[in-house]
């Protein structure tokens, strides 16, 4: 019997490990290295960067091997007879190929390449933004959601006791019945509310745990939701911002784009070199070396390169309109949401210390109830205070930081870098 139950904590160890306690700082490590889109984004990032790498490529001679077997047959009619002649020539070699010149559509491309990883990364850097924020929304609601479960604990333990109080004045005959009523009412009230807090707390959870890949069977708070700082105001800086950093990769290249389609204006050079060996059936080997230098210049295709360099410039231009109003509402969304901040800062103080008054409320009208100096009605006012109070505070804190989530991801300021 030992020995099994030994065996069986051995099995169930490794289940009951699996859940930890979530911290923003494990909470940061895990989304870094689990988040589904985030990874997804690093690996278009890295293909980016490699198809920028490739694009030099056009600068460079392209080298190849060749092998080659030709067979002409030659036929004769003489009086009446047919002769057919063969010669099979074997040949292998290499050749060279460059294009020297293609209309600066090379140079295009490779602006064109370079704006794509750029943006790319950009993409990483704004994914990364929107996972910190959805991580620190869930994280405080989390946070947020437990100590409302303490709270409303303290409250309950407060009603019953409160209950038990008010059902002994009435077999006293010194309370009516709609006065135990209503208190098993405002218990029931404040028993509902703690049911939805720990439903709130276990759906925040699983919201972390999805964020993160892990699995979370509570939450440690940091300074941010202990203290409640007024948070410090930095000059805003829209050229760091990620989305404004894509906007403008997506004008760099759409400006590309226009290089490349004004190429087909432009004459192209290309050089071949080839030096092979042919071996013709029955003759000595012979080597051979060429040299080709081509210059060509499309002079009419259909009007195609015409339209493709008028698409290409509209669509440049309508690229630097998407900027430019980037920047301006990237400014005007971080102005505003800071000003919410600040309201909701100044609401949070207001109801702090309307909280502390029906707090001490409460208690000295509960303390005189119980003593008789107090009458039902007060207390039930008291109470119904308190619990206007603590559910507002509640309100107003999950306001607070709802905003400055918000703020820092417009601000583009989430303290956690990749």
């Amino acid at each position: 019997m030992g020995f099994l139950r030994h065996f069986l904590l051995f099995m169930v160890m490794p289940a009951t490990s699996m859940a930890a306690v979530a911290d923003w700082s494990s909470l940061i490590s895990a989304a870094k290295s689990r988040h589904p889109e985030l990874r997804a984004m690093r690996e278009e990032e890295e293909a980016a960067q490699a198809t920028a790498s490739a694009a030099w490529g056009g600068y460079l001679p392209s080298v190849s091997l060749f092998a080659d077997r030709q067979r002409a047959e030659n036929r004769t009619s003489v009086l009446g007879v047919d002769t057919t002649t063969a010669l099979t020539t074997d040949s292998e070699g290499v050749k060279v190929t460059w294009n020297l010149f293609k209309g600066f559509s090379t140079f295009g491309q490779i602006r064109r390449a370079r704006a794509l990883a750029l943006g790319a990364k950009a993409g990483v850097g704004h994914t990364w933004l929107t996972v910190q924020t959805d991580l620190r929304k869930a994280y405080d609601a989390a946070l947020l959601a437990a100590e409302s479960a303490r709270v409303y604990e303290g409250l309950q333990k407060r009603y019953r006791d409160q209950v038990k109080v008010i059902e002994a004045k009435y077999r006293s005959g010194l309370e009516a019945q709609w006065a135990v009523e209503l208190a098993r009412s405002n218990l029931l009230f404040v028993e509902a509310t703690l049911n939805a807090e720990k439903l709130n707390l276990a759906r925040s959870l699983e919201t972390l745990g999805r964020l993160t890949g892990e699995n979370y069977e509570g939450v440690r708070p940091d300074a941010r939701f202990e203290k409640s700082p007024q948070p410090k105001r930095p000059a805003f800086r829209v050229e760091e911002h990620p989305r404004w950093r894509q906007a403008e990769a997506e004008e760099r290249v759409a400006t590309a784009e226009v290089t490349v389609a004004r190429a087909s204006f432009l004459p192209s050079l290309d050089l071949s070199w080839q030096n092979g060996r042919a071996r013709p059936e029955g003759q000595d080997p012979a080597t051979q070396t060429s040299y080709n230098l081509t210059l060509s210049y499309a002079i009419f295709e259909g009007f195609s390169g015409w339209n493709n360099a008028s698409a290409a410039r509209a669509r440049a231009r309508a690229a630097e309109i998407r900027l430019d109003e980037s920047r301006k509402s990237l400014s005007e969304e971080e102005d505003q949401l800071w000003r919410q901040l600040d309201v909701n800062r100044q609401l949070l103080a207001a109801r702090e210390g309307a909280l502390r008054g029906a707090r001490a409320y409460a208690e000295t009208t509960s303390l005189q109830y119980r003593l008789g100096a107090r009458k039902f009605a007060e207390w039930d006012t008291a109470q119904s205070r308190l619990l206007d109070a603590e559910r507002d505070f509640l309100a107003a804190r999950r306001l607070w930081l709802t905003s400055y989530a918000d703020w820092e991801k417009a601000a583009g300021l989430n303290g956690e870098s990749l």
